[in-house]
């Protein structure tokens, strides 16, 4: 089976919702692919940071999962199956720490 894939865009200065995905209960072979950017601009997100997947599921469950390493610039996330575990929605941001710096991101929703 071929993982599904989700490439999005998010930009840092935004504050709404800019992207809306969805899967269903369950899922766990997918992943989101996340490029930065600030004002259009790309942002170098870098080697050597933390960046954290985080949300409230729909059960009440807090999720705080690291996304994978960053490939061509881009931050990973696979799914995992406490994310899908409960239908609902769901807003997420994804939290990057480099050092002692915190940046955060717009969110972005998820229907499970």
């Amino acid at each position: 089976m071929s993982t599904s894939i989700y490439n999005i865009s998010l930009d840092l200065h935004k504050t709404q919702s800019q992207v809306h995905l969805a899967a269903f209960q369950g899922d766990t072979d997918r992943e989101v692919h996340i490029s930065l950017h600030q004002d259009n601009k790309p942002y170098n997100v870098g080697k050597n940071v933390l960046a954290v997947w985080s949300t409230i599921t729909p059960n009440g469950n807090v999720i705080e999962e690291t996304c994978g390493v960053v490939v061509n610039n881009k931050l990973v996330y696979k799914f995992s199956k406490e994310l899908t575990a409960a239908a609902g929605n769901m807003d997420v941001s994804i939290r990057i720490y480099d050092g002692s710096e915190l940046i955060s991101t717009p969110s972005l929703t998820l229907y499970v």
